[in-house]
């Protein structure tokens, strides 16, 4: 069998995520909604879906570069009973993230370096938009996939690199590349759903592609 060949990222993103998101944390979710921003709606039905074919249940979710906490938001509107830990990387945004009360537990770090957890930890790990700005997601795949319980699943959002309405400041990413990369941290990827209109481009106007990615770690 020939060995896919991995491919690197796409594109650039901001020299400064942290400052960034901070500067825009205040009004993030006002401009989540300019937007139509999608990306954690897209990642909560493929994991309402993905457990009710398998008829499991879960109560530990690790949300991964959380921002406000709007996946918490989704999984306390639908009642789902779950504890969530959400993980953010920048102060401005790990400051609103901290006055969400459907968060259980805050945390701030990068989603690369989960050094902080035991490993098995959680039934599930969410992600939107967070691979837009990561160029090198071998480490996101290893952290991610140990930290999740054999069984377990994982959800994500990217940019995929055939996609030709691309975001701003975003880095693209190759499906087979990402699918080899958890393959090697112990995690299958069940699916990849397109999503045409993941949110609008505010530049140009122009709806922009993203992929759900939905992965199962292997029982170890």
């Amino acid at each position: 069998m020939t060995q896919t060949q991995e491919r690197p990222a796409e594109g650039d993103t901001y020299l400064d995520v942290n400052a960034h998101f901070t500067r825009m944390a205040k009004g993030y979710n006002d401009g989540c909604e300019k937007v139509n921003w999608q990306g954690p709606i897209a990642v909560f039905a493929a994991l309402q879906a993905e457990i009710e074919k398998r008829q499991s249940q879960i109560s530990r979710v690790l949300d991964l570069g959380a921002g406000t906490g709007q996946l918490a938001d989704l999984f306390k509107e639908h009642g789902t009973g779950v504890h969530i830990t959400a993980l953010e990387y920048a102060d401005g945004m790990y400051a609103e993230l901290k006055n969400n009360p459907n968060v259980d537990t805050a945390l701030q770090g990068d989603a690369r370096n989960l050094s902080w957890s035991k490993n098995d930890q959680y039934d599930v790990a969410t992600c939107s938009g967070v691979l837009d700005f990561i160029e090198n997601t071998q480490a996101f795949a290893n952290e991610t996939s140990r930290v999740v319980k054999s069984g377990g699943l994982i959800v994500l959002t990217y940019e995929p690199q055939k996609s030709n309405r691309p975001g701003v400041k975003s880095y693209k990413h190759d499906t087979d590349t990402l699918i080899a990369q958890f393959r090697r941290s112990g995690t299958e990827i069940l699916d990849v759903i397109e999503h045409e209109n993941a949110f609008t481009n505010f530049r140009t106007g122009d709806p922009v592609a993203n992929n759900v990615m939905v992965g199962l770690v292997h029982e170890r």
